[in-house]
């Protein structure tokens, strides 16, 4: 019976060339460790970040990927071309918004500003050349840009009567609009048989309105016609408001085109003028883009200087 009692501990002793039995050994319990968690799983999709997480720089979200609630980009981060913000998504706070493409940047906003470029080769040689214009929303953020294209001898006889073609293009670079302007001289005596007038175009260069200017003697009036025509809004300059045209619908004033005040030195010295618009509520796009044509002919006749002659115009007959 010693001998058996000896003998027990080692009855599972394995024979040589076989393998020992798999598990830990009988009556072994395993400990928890402290902080031990288990190692993450591979996910064939990356993982969304957690809530308030940065992306680090050159994270790209995986397809189908959605931002969580509350989530905002990082100061100073752009999205990759193409990208289009998940719904629900807003801007960080005091972060411009992306420019609009197109001539629907005209559809969010109901006032605009003109400026003119001084263009400092012009202003030392008294030659004149091809205007240059910014246009701004209400916000001061610039979503489209004009550029006069005319012959230089044209601008050196016709002064501000010539003719002309002006290319308006979006943020983008892409033209949107083009300003069609025939050449109307003001002889000193039959100046009423040559009117002013300014055809606008699309893109695609189909006429999508057109500005005329009417017999007056004492004031300044414009229609302003649609593609077929048909007078949308009348322009009415008073005599007692040399720099301001009231859009109107009837009888009724629904907007105005009013030229702004650029500084002693640019009125004096340049003929680069700032233009103010106020659309009329409700108008349309078609209705915009016309009415942004109505401000470069009124600058042409009434503040672009003829021979750069000091002083800026704006008189009844305009600049002769």
């Amino acid at each position: 019976s010693s001998v058996g009692a000896m003998a027990a501990p080692y009855e599972h002793i394995p024979e040589e060339g076989t393998h020992p039995p798999q598990g830990p050994p009988r009556g072994y319990q395993p400990q928890p460790q402290q902080g031990y968690a288990p190692a993450q799983q591979p996910h064939p999709q990356q993982a969304p970040p957690p809530q308030g997480y940065y992306p680090p720089q050159g994270y790209a979200a995986p397809p189908g990927y959605a931002a969580p609630p509350g989530y905002a980009a990082p100061p100073g981060y752009a999205a990759p071309p193409g990208y289009a913000a998940p719904p629900g998504y807003a801007a960080p706070p005091g972060a411009a918004p992306p420019p609009v493409s197109g001539l629907a940047a005209l559809e969010f906003t109901d006032k605009l500003m003109v400026n003119q470029k001084v263009e400092l080769f012009e202003v030392m040689t008294n030659i004149e050349t091809k205007n240059k214009y910014k246009i701004k929303d209400a916000s001061g953020q610039d979503i489209m840009f004009a550029l006069e294209d005319s012959s230089f001898l044209c601008r050196c006889c016709c002064g501000n009567s010539r003719e002309f073609e002006m290319s308006i293009l979006d943020a983008q670079q892409h033209e949107v609009l083009r300003l069609v302007r025939p050449l109307r001289c003001y002889p000193s005596c039959l100046w009423c048989c040559y009117l002013q007038e300014v055809d606008v175009l699309d893109g695609q260069r189909n006429l999508i309105g057109s500005i005329k200017q009417n017999w007056s003697l004492f004031t300044r009036q414009f229609s302003v016609l649609d593609a077929n025509g048909v007078e949308l809004y009348r322009l009415h300059g008073p005599c007692c408001s040399p720099w301001t045209f009231y859009i109107q619908k009837g009888d009724e004033k629904v907007g105005k085109i009013s030229k702004k005040w650029s500084g002693l030195a640019k009125e004096l010295f340049t003929d680069a003028d700032n233009f103010g618009v106020e659309f009329p509520h409700g108008a349309t796009v078609p209705e915009k883009a016309t009415l942004l044509g109505a401000v470069f002919l009124i600058d042409y006749i009434y503040f672009e200087r003829s021979g750069n002659q000091a002083g800026s115009g704006g008189g009844l007959f305009g600049n002769a």
